[in-house]
């Protein structure tokens, strides 16, 4: 099951990414400056953002805390 939606994934970011370039080729010459200039703006912050608020790595300190009585996973049926 995980390889299906990791392959409606994939086809998904194509369709997109292909929908994209489809949508650039009708705008005038401005239009795609002007969406370059977004693009370049939306990436410096999208930058300057996550250097503030990184994603935490997963490593020895993921997971419970030692002595931690969380109740245990229900079983699924």
């Amino acid at each position: 099951m995980k390889k299906e939606i990791g392959a409606l994934k994939q086809e998904a970011h194509r369709l997109r990414m292909e929908n994209m370039k489809n949508f650039e080729t009708l705008l005038t010459k401005s239009q795609q400056k002007e969406l370059k200039k977004m693009k370049e703006e939306g990436r410096k912050k999208f930058e300057k953002e996550f250097k503030k608020h990184p994603h935490p790595k997963f490593g020895p300190g993921f997971g419970p805390r030692p002595g931690c009585e969380c109740p245990p996973p229900a079983e699924i049926k």
